[in-house]
């Protein structure tokens, strides 16, 4: 009898659907927008309740519903007075009672930023869930930038439709798994130009397999870039490169490991010794171990700010870290403000920080962004700002948090696990920041064993000074003596005087050096006699000069044509630069370029790179002298023992 009658109250409890955002295809609601509450009835009715809303931070908001009218088969939307109005992801608990009868639901919800549509996110995803929800979340953010894998069913479908919604699209194959060569390249003639890049994960037996694939999907007409994954991490990397990886990928991915930093400075290192300088690479983020139960987001976020930090390019994650289920994963917003506070920014190092702190800047001419936070327990941490305008402190979901106050150049910050971001104009934190940078990597120049032993003395001391203690710039004399060094490296490289292996990391470590030299010139105020317009004009006379030289010939000029290309990347730079009022720094890299350019013609007579390099002639030792006789030493004349 009392089972009978529970369930005559069940069924005459009335059906209840809840939901949030309903304007939206997805949960989010924009930060200037009330939070709206859906609730669909079978019946008529009036409903009562409460909404508990908690933050990231486990701050929890209640609000009371009361007499919520209810129309059967109908949606009521209810604005939610006293919802959080702060940009992040939020959880909510749902309680509303019917006709005696209680209904709870929880949910999830994000605020953002409305999309920026020009803004490139520091990010890129990896996609195995098509879903229209997942491409609605995407473009939120916005993420543009997708990889698909070849086996999505459908996939040329999905291609065409998603580059017609304004994605970028990589499509990702295994080359160990590629039986059917016809099915590929057919699969290639139809995607055609759609296809951004091609992704292969190249197999352990080496990368012919990459080799093969790349000719025949651009013999079917592809014109994405090919970029290769190595799947077995740093093993084999240098028979991969003396094999043809160099020539066949336009870059390289690494799997996220616990030493990521270590291992992709590894991949640089080798990278270069094989001759290629500048090579493109990033990492890859798998999904996350861990449910989003609050113990990886700030994890998530620190690890691609790192990525970046030191690749210099977007890192890429699984797109399940920001939905994933229909639901947002904590990183979401996270990665939104990256979007929003990173647009037009390039990184430019890091500001070192106490050991229980980390700071990376981002600059756009004058301006920058500092993204910092503690390692462990919270610190307190003095940041040098120098003479700044338009100080601005935000949250990592970029909400406004109030600006700390300068004194006598400096701030003090406090820092905890979740990121905060910095930014001004001008100061002082650009010319610390590449001071510590060039002081870095002066240092580890000055102590290559390999450096000391092969490069001319004179050049090694030329370095010294940069990487000691209380460097602060160096004179312009000395900055076109390391300017003049790339070609006597270049050419010592191609006839045979230094071997590969020391020349180009050499040279790779020199840029980077002298790069942020242009930055503290910029800072020191002292303009260059060289006239910006004739430095760009000796550049584009240098690169003309190999093209002439170049024209017409069939052979591959793999190095030549690199630093055709970096100087192009330089001049631009420099352009950039000048019109943005860094007129110092742009001259800088202008002469940066034009030195660069002088190399093309040494380079264009290198050999393949990747290739092994025949080997040196050994100098002739010198014959050992002997030691010269020593001159008869004559007795002295015993004195007279006559009496006079």
């Amino acid at each position: 009898m009392i089972a009978a009658a529970l369930l005559c109250a069940v069924l005459a409890a009335p059906a209840l659907e809840i939901s949030i955002a309903p304007d939206q295809p997805v949960p989010y609601i924009y930060a200037d927008e009330p939070v709206i509450l859906q609730i669909k009835s079978n019946e008529d009715g009036q409903a009562t309740g409460a909404i508990a809303i908690t933050d990231g931070n486990g701050d929890t908001v209640s609000i009371s519903l009361q007499a919520i009218p209810l129309r059967a088969n109908g949606a009521h939307w209810q604005p939610i007075d006293g919802a959080p109005a702060a940009i992040g992801r939020f959880t909510v608990r749902v309680a509303l009672t019917v006709g005696g009868s209680t209904v709870a639901k929880d949910l999830v919800y994000c605020r953002i930023k409305r999309p920026n549509n020009a803004a490139r996110a520091p990010v890129r995803v990896t996609l195995n869930d098509p879903s229209p929800a997942t491409l609605h979340a995407l473009r939120g953010v916005p993420l543009r930038e997708i990889t698909v894998p070849i086996t999505m069913p459908d996939v040329a479908g999905f291609v065409s439709s998603a580059v017609a919604d304004g994605f970028q699209v990589t499509v990702a194959l295994d080359a160990a798994a590629v039986s059917d060569m016809a099915s590929l390249v057919q699969l290639a003639a139809k995607l055609g130009e759609s296809v951004s890049a091609w992704r292969v994960s190249v197999p352990d037996l080496g990368v012919e397999t990459l080799e093969s694939l790349a000719a025949a999907l651009r013999d079917a007409g592809a014109r994405g870039q090919i970029e290769a994954v190595l799947t077995s991490g740093l093993t084999n990397v240098s028979a991969y490169l003396s094999t043809g990886l160099g020539r066949s990928a336009y870059k390289v991915f690494l799997p996220h490991g616990n030493d990521a930093p270590s291992e992709i400075g590894q991949l640089r290192a080798a990278f270069e010794s094989a001759g290629y300088e500048g090579f493109r690479m990033q990492e890859l983020f798998a999904a996350p171990d861990v449910k989003n139960d609050g113990s990886n987001h700030w994890l998530i976020a620190r690890n691609l700010l790192d990525a970046q930090a030191e690749q210099g390019m977007s890192p890429e994650i699984d797109a399940s870290i920001v939905f994933a289920k229909n639901a947002f994963g904590e990183p979401y917003t996270l990665i939104s403000a990256m979007a929003h506070r990173l647009n037009g920014y390039a990184c430019l190092e890091e500001l070192p920080m106490a050991p229980r702190a980390r700071a990376i800047v981002f600059r756009q001419c004058n301006a920058w962004v500092m993204v910092a936070w503690a390692m462990g327990q919270p610190v307190v941490q003095p940041i040098p700002v120098g003479t700044v305008a338009d100080l601005a402190l935000t949250d990592a979901n970029d909400n406004p948090l109030p600006a700390p106050e300068a004194a006598d150049g400096s701030i003090r910050l406090a820092l905890t696990a979740a990121p905060v971001y910095l930014s001004g104009n001008g100061g002082s934190m650009l010319a610390a920041v590449a001071r510590a940078a060039a002081r870095k990597e002066a240092e580890s120049f000055a102590k290559n064993k390999s450096f000391q032993k092969d490069l001319p003395a004179e050049f090694v001391e030329l370095i010294k000074p940069i990487a000691a203690q209380g460097f602060n710039r160096v004179d312009r004399v000395t900055f076109f003596a390391l300017l003049r060094m790339f070609p006597v490296l270049e050419q010592k490289w191609h006839d045979g005087s230094i071997a590969r292996e020391v020349a180009v990391p050499a040279m790779a470590s020199l840029s980077r050096l002298v790069r942020n030299l242009c930055v503290i010139e910029q800072d020191s105020g002292e303009a260059f006699i060289e006239l910006f317009a004739d430095t760009v004009a000796r550049c584009g006379d240098y690169q003309s000069q190999y093209l002439t030289s170049t024209s017409g010939s069939a052979e591959k000029h793999e190095r030549a044509d690199w630093l055709l290309a970096e100087v192009a990347r330089l001049t631009a730079e420099a352009k950039a630069l000048n019109d943005s009022g860094c007129s110092i720094e742009a001259v800088g890299v202008a002469s940066l370029a034009e030195w660069r350019a002088r190399c093309l013609e040494f380079a264009k007579n290198a050999a393949p790179l990747g290739t092994p390099e025949p080997a040196r002639a050994q100098p002739e030792p010198k014959p050992e002298e002997k030691p010269a006789p020593k001159p008869a030493q004559k007795k002295p004349a015993r004195a007279s023992t006559k009496k006079k």
